[in-house]
């Protein structure tokens, strides 16, 4: 009798033992679908990204880029060194255009470039100009690919050569470079994730750009200076920090938005004449720049949207509307 009782549980446990493997084996089947469900959903999402958000590089090798910008640069004032705000002139609005082309040498090494033509639409008008020319190239040290919340890491460097306008205007608000040689260094994080059933791609970045000389003025330029100067500048330093997340609805719409907040050091100008040298000062903007992604196609996107300024220290408030359209080749 006692013999049987053993049976019976060693039976009963043998059941148990196999319920609880299959139980656990067809959880963690379940789980890896669902995760392998979830990486498709991610991968087949088309993202056109946001208005400000430092791009990271092409995602493989091959990949040709074009992604041209229509923004109109409204000024509604300025920030002074105690952060009030002051209305400003209705004559400052700037039509700018300009287009990130970038191509993809290997899966993680992409070349960019900036071109950009601008022009001043107050009452004055101007001609139509090409501003600076940013190049860079960017490299991404870690590659997270689709896998979810896995970032990747990618470095940026650059020089921007000065071939936009910046002396002799007819007005300083026609300037549209700024007649130096800059670097820039940059560092852009990305993970993509489920917010519930949606996709959502999310970047950090920092950037900081310094000139590598001074520059010789005369008359107006894109600093500010009047129709007699006769001196020199040392161009401002810059950095920015940002955060920007898209949101997708639908393979279609994408709803996007960028936190910025940026630093200048301003520029350093010496009058000949006078032997005066300008008093150095740093400035801050913070803005947010909300925007709608349309999704024609896996290549081709179409962004609208507007930068928003909310906050600075003696720096200019400039609301930014702009539209661009992406196209992979």
């Amino acid at each position: 009798m006692g013999r049987e009782i053993i049976d019976i549980r060693e039976v009963d446990c043998f059941i148990l033992c196999t319920s609880a493997f299959i139980i656990f084996a067809g959880a963690t089947t379940c789980a890896r679908a669902s995760e392998a469900s979830d990486v498709a959903l991610l991968k087949s999402q088309p993202w056109t990204g946001t208005l400000l958000g430092v791009s990271p590089g092409a995602p493989r090798a091959g990949l040709f880029v074009v992604e041209p910008y229509i923004l109109v640069k409204h000024g509604t004032g300025s920030f002074d060194g105690r952060g009030d705000w002051h209305p400003g002139a209705a004559d400052e609005d700037q039509l700018k255009m300009f287009s990130l082309v970038m191509y993809s040498f290997t899966d993680r090494l992409s070349f960019q470039m900036f071109p950009t033509i601008g022009r001043k639409l107050g009452s004055h008008g101007s001609d139509i100009g090409a501003g600076d020319l940013p190049i860079r190239i960017k490299y991404r040290i870690l590659d997270g690919g689709s896998e979810i919340w896995k970032p990747s890491t990618s470095l940026g460097f650059g020089i921007t050569l000065p071939v936009g306008k910046y002396n002799h205007l007819k007005n300083s608000s026609d300037g549209i470079g700024g007649g130096a040689f800059s670097l820039t260094e940059q560092i852009v994080l990305q993970s993509i994730f489920l917010s519930g059933p949606f996709p959502n791609r999310m970047r950090v970045w920092a950037s900081v750009s310094e000139p590598l000389h001074s520059v010789g003025l005369q008359g107006i330029s894109s600093y500010g200076t009047d129709q007699g100067f006769i001196g020199s500048v040392f161009p401002s330093i810059t950095a920015q920090v940002g955060w920007a997340d898209e949101f997708a609805i639908s393979k279609v719409w994408v709803l996007s938005l960028d936190v910025v907040q940026d630093f200048g050091k301003s520029a350093h100008l010496h009058d000949n004449r006078t032997s005066r040298l300008s008093r150095t000062s740093w400035g801050s903007n913070f803005s947010i720049a909300p925007a709608i992604e349309y999704n024609l196609t896996e290549m081709t996107g179409l962004l609208v949207g507007v930068q928003i300024p909310i906050s600075g220290h003696n720096a200019a408030s400039t609301v930014v509307p702009q539209i661009a359209l992406n196209l992979i080749f």
